[in-house]
């Protein structure tokens, strides 16, 4: 969502404002992903980084979805995701 946000940022400004009343919609949700006890890191998984490419290549290699992200979804950047999200 972080990653998305610089081209969608009216779209989760909406979600925000009609899904929990608030302006930012990237906080709103992982302050209820933390609520509902779904507020996990990859850490919290099991998953070790030396494992992110090889899981990011993975990911580019059989999930079509990559394609029609408005922004660039590479093997790099996936990895670089997944380390922020560690």
């Amino acid at each position: 969502m972080k990653y998305t946000f610089p081209v969608k940022t009216e779209r989760v400004h909406s979600l925000g404002k009609n899904v929990f009343g608030e302006e930012d919609g990237v906080a709103a949700t992982e302050r209820w992903l933390e609520k509902v006890g779904m507020k996990l890191r990859l850490r919290d998984l099991g998953i070790k980084p030396e494992l992110f490419e090889e899981i990011a290549a993975c990911c580019i290699r059989t999930d079509a979805r990559t394609k029609a992200h408005p922004r660039l979804l590479d093997v790099d950047t996936i990895k670089q995701i997944y380390q922020d999200s560690y």
